[in-house]
C-alpha cells in the first residue's frame, strides 16, 4: 500500500489578509490565514440557523506565496483549498502549551469573479511557475458568453 490518505476540500471566504513570512527553521515563505464556511440548517420549529466554521490555512513556497496568495489572496477572497490536515502545537505567551489543527495547502482555486479559474497547486511550485489553471480560464471565459435562458 503507498499510504495513508490524508485529503481535505473546503470552499469558502478568507476572514484576513494572509499573514505572509519567512520561516527560518526552513528557509521558505509561508503564508497563513483563516477561511469560513457557512452552513445554514432549519431546525424542527422552522427557524433557519447559520453555523460558520473556521479553519487554518498554511501555505509554503515562495514561488507560491508570491504568484497566487499574495496578489489575489485578501479578505474576503472566495477560494477553494485543497490540501492535507495537521496538527499542530506550540507555546503561547504564559507558557501554555496549545494544539491545534491546520490545513496544509497543496491547492488553491481561486472562486471570485476576479482571478475566477486561476489556481495553483503542488505541482507548480518551485521549477515551475506557471498557474496550472489556463484550462480552466479559458471555459471561465467561454461560458461567460452563454446567455441565462436554457436553450431546450
Amino acid at each position: 500500500m503507498s499510504g495513508d490518505i490524508n485529503v481535505f476540500v473546503v470552499d469558502g471566504y478568507v476572514g484576513a489578509d494572509p499573514q505572509i513570512s519567512m520561516a527560518p527553521e526552513q528557509k521558505a515563505t509561508r503564508a497563513r490565514f483563516r477561511i469560513a464556511t457557512t452552513r445554514k440548517f432549519q431546525k424542527e420549529s422552522g427557524e433557519i440557523v447559520e453555523y460558520t466554521e473556521w479553519f487554518s490555512v498554511i501555505c509554503w513556497g515562495e514561488a507560491y506565496v508570491e504568484k497566487l496568495v499574495q496578489p489575489y489572496v485578501k479578505k474576503g477572497s472566495f477560494l477553494q483549498i485543497m490540501g492535507r490536515v495537521q496538527n499542530t502545537r506550540w507555546t503561547d505567551q504564559d507558557g501554555i502549551e496549545r494544539f491545534g489543527v491546520e490545513i496544509v495547502a497543496d491547492r488553491i482555486d481561486l472562486l471570485d469573479k476576479v482571478g475566477a479559474g486561476s489556481s495553483y497547486g503542488s505541482e507548480d511550485l518551485p521549477g515551475d511557475h506557471s498557474t496550472s489553471g489556463t484550462e480552466t480560464d479559458e471555459a471561465a471565459s467561454s461560458t461567460s458568453d452563454y446567455d441565462d435562458e436554457i436553450p431546450f
